[in-house]
């Protein structure tokens, strides 16, 4: 869960916005990182849409994708976040 949590602030950090896609079992995750990124002031949800997936064997499996974006005190809280050209 740190990892997500750093590599979403490393990429909201160098392109301004991230977007999240869980499936099946993950959908958890997905939901659980957008609210920790959000109550902890890095992002706000700018976006948040439910599919229906076909799968192999399991017919429609459900999809989860949420898309953040940088929030105002984002740079001042990640001052120490330096990402790699």
């Amino acid at each position: 869960m740190n990892q997500a949590l750093f590599l979403c602030k490393v990429i909201m950090k160098k392109h301004g916005s991230v977007q999240l896609e869980g499936m099946g079992e993950c959908i958890s995750l997905v939901a659980k990182l957008s609210q920790i990124l959000g109550k902890d002031g890095f992002s706000t949800t700018k976006n948040i849409r439910s599919e229906n997936v076909e799968g192999n064997r399991q017919g429609l499996n459900p999809k989860l994708i949420i898309k953040l974006e940088k929030s105002a005190n984002f740079d001042k809280l990640t001052e120490n976040i330096v990402p790699k050209s």
